[in-house]
């Protein structure tokens, strides 16, 4: 009989797992096609019109996007953990895009990859064929803030691995590709994310990413730059001890070992 798995955290890591909103790492998906929140937040991803795990992620498994207009994503409910990101915010995640040839969705964006986003809130953005020279560029930022976007000049539709981050602390916001700044702007403003969904690999009716992602995180903080190249160089499955265990193992004993250590 096969026994199930769950991830039960044992970081050594600097950042405050309090801190931790959801890490979804896209290695298994349940017969509902939900893939597993590893934090003990429950803010599972099911995976939509199409979408699913292969076996060529930069750890593991990851989350195949097709990128047309099936609008494959990876949704997570509403939740109150995620509204918590409201005023500081960080997510990271690896992506492997390809390159989108042409407008076929139509306008300036609906060709673009929106990788993470609440709709046009906390966007982590990547521009499609409709943005000129723009393309394949990063753009991150949200509709409550001013000013609202940046992009910087970094290309990361080439089909190859990067690591992408975006971090607010309420004065600035931050994005990083493959561990280094990439673009920034002093800004201000609070994330209107009450009621909100999370949105993985693009959005429900536009901007569909094509290629693959895998180890995302979302964090209610503005994380360092140092803290996202650790996230970068160990993964957050390993970062903070996301291993595999049975039913009847140590999860809520080492979660209450890892919180009270920070």
């Amino acid at each position: 009989m096969a026994i199930p798995v769950i991830f039960a955290p044992v970081s050594d890591a600097a950042i405050d797992t309090k801190n931790i909103v959801g890490v979804w790492l896209f290695d298994e998906v349940n017969n509902k096609d939900m893939s597993s929140d590893s934090s003990e937040n429950g803010n599972d991803a099911e995976l939509l019109k199409g979408a699913e795990l292969v076996d060529d992620g930069k750890f593991d498994k990851a989350l195949s996007l097709s990128g047309d207009d099936e609008f494959q994503i990876a949704m997570v409910e509403t939740s109150k953990s995620l509204d918590s990101c409201a005023e500081e915010y960080t997510t990271t995640t690896w992506v492997k895009l390809k390159k989108k040839e042409k407008v076929v969705l139509g306008g300036c964006c609906n060709d673009d990859h929106a990788i993470i986003n609440f709709q046009y809130t906390c966007l982590l953005n990547i521009f499609g064929p409709g943005r000129g020279g723009g393309h394949g560029k990063v753009e991150i930022g949200s509709g409550q803030l001013a000013p609202a976007w940046v992009s910087g000049p970094t290309v990361v539709n080439d089909d190859k691995w990067h690591h992408i981050a975006f971090t607010y602390d309420g004065k600035k916001m931050i994005a990083y590709i493959d561990g280094k700044v990439d673009a920034q702007a002093n800004t201000g403003g609070v994330f209107g994310l009450t009621g909100q969904s999370l949105q993985i690999g693009g959005m429900a009716d536009q901007r569909p990413g094509w290629g693959l992602m895998d180890d995302v995180g979302v964090f209610n903080t503005a994380l360092s730059e140092a803290d996202i190249n650790d996230i970068m160089d160990q993964g957050l499955g390993k970062l903070f001890g996301f291993t595999p265990v049975s039913p009847e193992g140590r999860l809520t004993t080492v979660w209450a070992r890892v919180k009270s250590e920070h």
